[in-house]
C-alpha cells in the first residue's frame, strides 16, 4: 500500500496532514518575507 492509497483510506489522517504541510509552508513563507524585509533594512541608508 502507498501512502497515498494509506491516506485515501483514512480521510481524517489526509486533512490533518495537509495541514500540517499547509502550516509548515506558512511559516517558511513568513520567513522568507520576514529575511527579505530584514535584509531590506540593512541596505537602506541611514
Amino acid at each position: 500500500m502507498t501512502t497515498d492509497e494509506h491516506l485515501r483510506s483514512q480521510p481524517a489522517l489526509a486533512q490533518a496532514h495537509v495541514a500540517v504541510i499547509a502550516r509548515v509552508e506558512g511559516v517558511n513563507i513568513a520567513n522568507g518575507a520576514l529575511l527579505r524585509l530584514v535584509a531590506l533594512g540593512r541596505n537602506l541608508p541611514e
